[in-house]
């Protein structure tokens, strides 16, 4: 147990551990550190499985879990197997003011500059390791988590010491710092950035799995950057969604564009003027890391912002924009979070007001009456969906693609996707007929009832 890899003299056994074997008989003895394995035929090969998790100290790990031997005639035969106790390091990840942050990817560098080992902190900001040999170790936040994240953490060094029941150590604690605020300089009329592009990428929004919903926490940075935009009318922002790998990379296209179209609505929710906007969906086309874990993954579920340059958006990505052709069909309402007022009789669409996921990626609102969206998607090339809806219940969405069908001698159907009910047109090939088409809707009664 003092990592030599020998027995020395007077150095502690450990109680037995559960040992399974591919042929004879194990017999254990309470106390005694002796696993014999008799029965065995000679000349046959065995695999010998041991069990670490059955030791009674957590700290207490095996240099292997299986070992193969093949047996000879009329012999007993010895084997040693070193139990090597390792140290555990445990500590916080805080904010600025000390609060616990949840989910962050803290990582440990051993002294050869190899990363050993990572685990994720709990939601009041806590973490524990255990499985380091006696050595020294940097920890710190994972860096690519930090530049998705807009921050900074001077990591901590610590040191694991030997001890036969494994090394306890409490390592500082990293603060998580937001990297320096944008500078603004008003010039008339004018609002100009003083420092470089990359401070407007402060700002950022995660998502969970194949959700578009914008959580709580990114309220307070949402409302600075909605501050932001409205007292600086002329600077035109771009909202770039990703995704993860989980997924077709069509499916992840339209997420990516869902995403950025939703934190639209949010800003606009918070008087930022729509023509300020612009948004782009690089689905899983430009990753922060190579998606290999949950952790990883969790990483890419974002939205981040840039300056709106024309002509900018990278090849993999999809444009929005809000033409305004087909915004002149009907006024835009948009919803802000927690609305849930004006509940329709038949069923509430589970749909945001102003989403962003098409086949190619364009979605765009035009009308919206009570908590029900017409929409417009943009399929390229003069191509146009107008959708009504989005339902849980088929017998709703059915329902009203037949009332519209009266009203419109047909051309609408119900599509079943992503555990949604869409009522749908099918596609029109003109701007001029779906603008048309949309006014008719808007200027019958058939979404306010």
């Amino acid at each position: 147990m003092n990592f030599n890899g020998i027995h020395d003299d007077g150095e502690p056994s450990t109680e037995p551990i559960r040992v399974r074997c591919s042929g004879g008989q194990v017999l254990t003895r309470e106390k005694d550190s002796i696993i014999r394995i008799v029965g065995l035929e000679a000349f046959t090969e065995y695999t010998i499985t041991l069990d670490e998790s059955t030791f009674d100290n957590l700290a207490w790990r095996l240099p292997f879990k299986t070992i193969k031997l093949t047996t000879d005639p009329n012999q007993f035969k010895t084997i040693m197997v070193a139990v090597k106790p390792m140290g555990e390091i445990s500590g916080l990840v805080t904010d600025e003011l000390g609060n616990g942050i949840g989910r962050i990817l803290v990582t440990f560098t051993d002294e050869a500059g190899q990363q050993v080992a990572k685990t994720l902190t709990e939601s009041d900001g806590y973490y524990t390791y255990v499985g380091f040999r006696p050595g020294t170790y940097v920890v710190g936040v994972d860096t690519t988590q930090l530049r998705v994240l807009r921050m900074t953490a001077e990591p901590t060094q610590v040191k694991v010491n030997e001890n036969v029941q494994g090394d306890l150590v409490e390592a500082d604690v990293l603060t998580l710092i937001k990297q320096a605020p944008v500078i603004i300089e008003h010039l008339g009329d004018t609002a100009s950035l003083q420092t470089n592009q990359d401070t407007l990428l402060q700002y950022y929004v995660l998502f969970d799995h194949d959700q578009t919903d914008v959580r709580a926490e990114y309220a307070g940075s949402m409302q600075q950057l909605a501050l932001f935009l409205n007292t600086s009318p002329n600077f035109k922002l771009e909202i770039q969604g990703h995704t993860d790998t989980v997924g077709g990379a069509i499916y992840n296209q339209r997420l990516s564009l869902k995403r950025a179209g939703i934190v639209a609505q949010y800003l606009m929710s918070n008087g930022v003027k729509a023509d300020q906007l612009s948004v782009v969906g690089y689905g899983e086309s430009r990753p922060v890391n190579d998606n290999a874990s949950e952790l990883e993954r969790a990483a890419n579920r974002r939205v981040t912002f840039d300056k709106n340059i024309p002509g900018s958006a990278m090849m993999g990505a999809t444009a929005g924009s809000l033409p305004e052709a087909l915004m002149a069909a009907a006024p835009m309402h948009v919803r802000k979070p927690g609305d849930v007022s004006n509940k329709p009789a038949m069923d509430v669409p589970v749909e945001p007001a102003l989403e962003a996921s098409s086949l190619t990626g364009r979605e765009h609102i035009v009308a919206r009456k009570k908590t029900r969206d017409m929409m417009f998607l943009d399929l390229g090339n003069g191509r146009y969906i107008v959708q009504f809806g989005a339902f849980k219940s088929g017998e709703n969405a059915h329902r009203l693609s037949n009332r519209l069908n009266s009203l419109l001698k047909g051309g609408v159907e119900v599509v079943h996707e992503n555990e949604l009910y869409k009522v749908q047109t099918v596609v029109i090939n003109s701007v001029e007929e779906t603008v048309g088409l949309a006014k008719k809707v808007r200027l019958s009664t058939i979404l306010e009832n």
